[in-house]
């Protein structure tokens, strides 16, 4: 279904919303309903006779108190008299009918729009979820119209190609969420890009991830624990993008990736579900990966979470602070090894594993797309403790071109 005929829809149920709404508004204000007290209240009363008799509460009060006068049971008929005259010179407004049927408008309104903005987030979030929705083109059902016009201040955005993105102006992707999508390819025509052998260069790659899950080692570093799904901690600001990078053919077909530069590192903050929380530095730097036009594997460098400069709050550091947290280090109580851990920074960096895999291509504009899952280890707070291992998987967008 196009957006027009989705739009379309959301304006009739709008629409008929609000007839609705002002059909019960009106209903409710008729002086034949009993919804609207003053009108419907003054005719009933006008004809019931009047009565001198005692309330129902004073008979039970009289029969409850033996002390209770006789003189007391008589209701006070010209007290009734006045209550009635009170009730029936209630004001009767012209314009009730119609304060009433802008109310019921108004709520009536506020529900279809909130339907649709439900419908909206829950279709970023099934995107999200499946990467490969993006991929065959379902993310970009929204368009840029909608983005504009209900997504505008939502962080929760639908993704656009690339040409719709670089359309938009800075008002319009701020606080929309955009900065932090990959594009899509919306009209493909395969899932492999034919190349003949020679070199060629990737730009504006970039890797949307959609789920983090966390490995943490064992007590005794032989029992092999599975990954844990966490909650993500940061921002917006966890995708890479603007990455460039070598690509060479060969005469069989295999492709030899080198990341050159970009945006290839984030900072990541992500938690457990007992409240850990794990910090690690999100990148491809140095990528060298080799494969073929469906799919390629290569492992990345991944730098320290903190730099050789980071002083603990100890006054602590790899290149600078000091050596020790104490005047006299202790010895011989069993815990060397672990004050060395804290007092010898250690600002090397690792080695991740990452496996790409195409899924949709344009041979016209060289676009390519697909999903990625890497792993990779997390901060050792520089040297300090061990470190677990990430698994981080999404989706992810590059353009081929001859170099």
């Amino acid at each position: 279904m196009s957006y027009n005929q989705e739009t379309s829809k959301m304006v009739a149920a709008v629409a008929l919303s609000v007839c609705v709404g002002v059909t019960l508004g009106v209903f409710a204000s008729s002086p034949a309903t009993s919804l609207f007290a003053p009108a419907a209240v003054r005719p009933a009363v006008a004809a019931r006779p009047m009565a001198a008799t005692a309330p129902v509460s004073y008979v039970r009060a009289a029969a409850q108190n033996e002390y209770y006068a006789p003189e007391q049971a008589q209701y006070s008929a010209e007290e009734a008299v006045e209550q009635v005259q009170y009730v029936q010179s209630a004001p009767a407004s012209p314009f009730n009918w119609l304060a009433a049927a802008l109310f019921a408008a108004s709520a009536a309104t506020g529900a279809a729009f909130l339907m649709m903005k439900k419908r909206v987030v829950s279709g970023y979030e099934a995107i999200r979820d499946e990467p490969t929705a993006i991929i065959t083109g379902a993310g970009k059902a929204a368009g840029i119209a909608a983005t504009s016009a209900v997504l505008a201040t939502s962080a929760n955005a639908a993704s656009l190609t690339y040409d719709e993105k670089m359309s938009l102006s800075y008002n319009e992707m701020r606080g929309s969420g955009l900065s932090n999508t990959c594009p899509i390819i919306a009209d493909g025509t395969g899932n492999k890009l034919s190349l003949k052998a020679g070199s060629y260069t990737i730009d504006q790659m970039c890797l949307e991830p959609s789920s983090f899950m966390v490995k943490s080692p064992s007590a005794d570093g032989k029992t092999v624990t599975d990954f844990e799904k966490t909650k993500l901690m940061t921002r917006l600001t966890y995708t890479l993008d603007g990455i460039r990078a070598d690509l060479n053919v060969g005469g069989d077909g295999s492709w030899a990736l080198k990341e050159k530069d970009g945006i290839d590192y984030a900072a990541t903050t992500v938690q457990l579900a007992g409240g850990e929380r794990v910090p690690f530095l999100f990148t491809i730097k140095n990528l060298d990966a080799k494969g073929d036009a469906g799919q390629f594997i290569g492992q990345f460098d991944v730098p320290s979470y903190r730099g050789a400069t980071f002083l603990d709050p100890k006054g602590r550091g790899a290149a600078t602070g000091y050596d020790t947290a104490v005047a006299l280090p202790a010895g011989s109580a069993g815990d060397e090894e672990e004050l060395a851990k804290e007092n010898a920074k250690v600002a090397a960096g690792s080695v991740g594993t990452i496996a790409f895999k195409v899924a949709k291509v344009n041979a016209e504009t060289g676009e390519v797309a697909g999903v990625f899952e890497s792993i990779q280890p997390s901060d050792t707070d520089l040297g300090a403790k061990a470190p677990k291992d990430i698994k981080t998987s999404g989706v992810w967008y590059a353009q081929i071109a001859q170099a």
